[in-house]
């Protein structure tokens, strides 16, 4: 064989090769579908659940600052309205002791 017949020979099997491999590749993306797009979908849906997970936690923070501030509210009003009360003074019994004159 001369050296252009190995020429040809070569490229015939690298272009033979190259065919196969991209049917292969082919089958596969319609198989299985593309890697790069399916790492994309979960990149996707990783987000959508970072969003959905953070947005239930402010949800619930509001809540529950919303609880803390109607129950500090109450026990503010509570506090205001024991102190407004007017308290009655008990009558301190006075010992006839103590009313007696010390010598």
């Amino acid at each position: 064989m001369s050296c252009p017949e190995m020429g040809q020979a070569y490229s015939a099997m690298t272009s033979d090769m190259g065919q196969k491999l991209s049917g292969y590749y082919h089958s596969l993306q319609t198989r299985f579908g593309d890697p790069r797009v399916y790492a994309m979908q979960r990149q996707e849906m990783q987000k959508q659940e970072a969003a959905v997970v953070h947005s239930k936690a402010q949800r619930t923070s509001d809540l529950l600052k919303e609880a803390y501030d109607k129950k500090v509210q109450k026990h503010r009003e509570t506090h205001k309205e024991r102190l407004s009360k007017p308290r009655g003074r008990r009558a301190v019994a006075v010992s006839p002791e103590s009313t007696a004159p010390n010598h």
